[in-house]
């Protein structure tokens, strides 16, 4: 989420030129980047991106006005600036806090509306691009919280309504990996852990102890230390093609199809064809073909659901939820030959449900990427938004990694609220799967 804020000083020149007192010349002296002072400076890919301005004030403005900042597409106005006397110096400064790197457009514009009776408007107008400062390290995970989650699954038959042969709740298994730590964790009760095949992936499962029951209840929780995460896009960008030649077993696994993801399907490559040059191996690299594909998701599909399961029918429909966008990005990857899997998981607060996905690049690491979010912030999907920078990735848990858990004679796609299956001719009466997510007092810690 975007969030800006203004400030505002009056500073008084004398020696300025004086001009009718019905008219004005709202004049641009400096316009750009700025530290929290107002200072030119650069910021760092991740912080807060602030714009400063000062203008000279010639005349007497008609009418109170406003004046614009502007950011790649987010927009900020600090509006109803009051009419100042002749020979005056104005400065504003506005924040916003955007998960966004690489060359950024900016624009500042004093009376967009023209309601001040400025005589001369090209002078109200300053704009340019700026590169925020890349992390020194490839793959940066930055400012950690301690976070305190846990997730409750029940299900209740209708008392009499008849048997029960077996029942078992699945839950994901929150584990340490990139951005996440696992600090400490408490099991569900009477739970154990499955290996799911086919990339080892650990569920826990819940069996019925009595068969009798007509309910069954599962709660874990934990305790962790989660990061915010910014990357290098010019380090991605100078790894090769080549790299995937040796890439590890835990990590081919995830360029396979799956009944979420079908990276083989037709209608993926042809999507993939449509949205990549016919030599992108020649003249982009993995990670540029990657921020490509997924600003093609971006503009492709609006926020919904899906007319079917899978990639094929969110790209058929062009509707998906996060987990739309994310199944369909990990598609387009995996064709062409970048690993990419799901994180099912929650941000803070009660069942606030997410999904994002992450690929790897050969000796950097895995990447996350959030389409929905990027969608959100820019329908038009002309900035590469929660690609790579993720601020606020700190306050997201993953309880599960990948669409594809078999066990025993099951073939579980998602295991986001946990997963249940049973056997017999009881009734169920309702089944409920509720998960939170809070950060820890005095949570602000070093890694």
């Amino acid at each position: 989420m975007m969030k800006t804020y203004h400030l505002l000083l009056l500073l008084a020149l004398s020696l300025l030129p004086v001009i009718a007192h019905s008219q004005c010349d709202l004049k641009i002296i400096y316009a750009g980047t700025c530290d929290k002072q107002g200072n030119p400076a650069l910021p760092m890919v991740g912080d807060t991106y602030r714009l400063c301005v000062r203008w000279a004030v010639r005349g007497m403005p008609m009418h109170p006005y406003t004046v614009r900042f502007q950011i790649a597409n987010k927009i900020s106005d600090w509006k109803d600036i009051k009419p100042t006397g002749n020979g005056s110096v104005m400065f504003g400064l506005s924040g916003f806090n955007i998960p966004l790197d690489g060359q950024i457009p900016w624009r500042v514009v004093v009376d967009p509306d023209k309601v001040s009776g400025d005589v001369n408007f090209a002078n109200n107008v300053a704009e340019g691009v700026f590169t925020p400062i890349p992390p020194p390290k490839v793959v940066d995970y930055y400012d950690p919280i301690m976070l305190h989650g846990g997730e409750h699954f029940e299900v209740d038959w209708q008392p009499g309504s008849g048997s029960i042969q077996k029942a078992a709740i699945w839950l994901g298994i929150p584990k340490s990996s990139t951005f996440q730590k696992v600090l400490s964790a408490a099991a569900p009760e009477g739970s154990e852990v499955v290996v799911t095949k086919p990339n080892n992936q650990e569920l826990y499962k819940i069996g019925m102890k009595e068969l009798s029951s007509d309910k069954l209840v599962a709660d874990q929780s934990f305790i962790l230390q989660n990061c915010a995460v910014r990357v290098n896009a010019m380090l991605l960008n100078s790894v090769h093609w080549s790299a995937y030649d040796a890439i590890p077993d835990n990590v081919k696994c995830f360029l396979q199809p799956d009944k979420e993801a079908d990276s083989e399907s037709s209608s993926i490559a042809d999507f993939v064809a449509k949205s990549l040059p016919p030599d992108y191996r020649s003249v982009l690299s993995p990670y540029e073909a990657a921020r490509r594909l997924f600003l093609a998701v971006v503009r492709k599909i609006t926020y919904g659901k899906a007319i079917g399961q899978g990639a094929d029918k969110i790209l058929e429909g062009r509707k998906g939820d996060c987990g739309g966008f994310s199944v369909l990005i990990c598609a387009c990857l995996r064709h062409i030959g970048i690993p990419a899997r799901i994180l099912s998981g929650w941000w803070t607060g009660n069942s606030n449900w997410h999904v994002i996905m992450e690929f790897y690049i050969p000796g950097c690491g895995w990447i996350p990427a959030d389409g929905s979010s990027a969608k959100s912030a820019d329908p038009d999907g002309l900035y590469a938004y929660d690609f790579g920078c993720i601020p606020n990735l700190n306050q997201f848990c993953v309880i599960s990694r990948g669409t594809n858990f078999q066990a025993e004679d099951l073939n579980i796609n998602f295991i986001q609220p946990g997963a249940f299956f049973y056997s017999g001719s009881a009734k169920v009466a309702k089944s409920t799967g509720e998960a939170y997510l809070e950060i820890r007092q005095d949570s602000k810690l070093s890694r």
